[in-house]
């Protein structure tokens, strides 16, 4: 019997019972796999600032500021649905051809997150280079 990575002899790749293309790396095979890299890239990534803004809060974007105590706490409390993004992320990644329904939900979330920055900027002023690049990836990738 072949190991779970290794395609069966003769016939279809399969991924918990769903066709992922022939096993010799034809049609879907290479984008099911770049997809599954994206994924893991961006769930890893989510998982480990959601971790770092919890533990850390909003000291960790304050740039040397104090953070108000009801910012912080309110930091904390929306970095555990980050976190929660990218562990849903990573949840999908071995059963991503059945996972349209929560990867369609991050990336509204993300798409939203981004328009919420939009108004910040509106309301609050333009922020540093680096959420400015966030919110491109924000608005784009989606």
């Amino acid at each position: 019997m072949p190991a779970d990575d290794e395609p069966p002899v003769g016939g279809d790749t399969t991924v918990d019972g769903d066709t992922t293309g022939d096993p010799a790396g034809g049609a879907g095979t290479g984008s099911r796999r770049a997809l599954q890299g994206l994924l893991v890239a961006f769930g890893l990534i989510a998982v480990g600032t959601g971790i770092a803004e919890i533990a850390i809060g909003g000291a960790l974007v304050s740039q040397g500021e104090p953070v108000p105590v009801d910012v912080d706490s309110n930091y904390r409390f929306f970095a555990v649905f980050w976190l929660g993004a990218g562990l849903t992320l990573l949840w999908t990644v071995p059963r991503v051809e059945r996972a349209a329904g929560p990867l369609r939900a991050v990336a509204a979330l993300v798409f939203l997150g981004g328009l919420a920055r939009l108004l910040s900027i509106a309301m609050a002023g333009v922020p540093s280079p680096m959420f400015l690049g966030l919110l491109a990836l924000e608005l784009a990738a989606p």
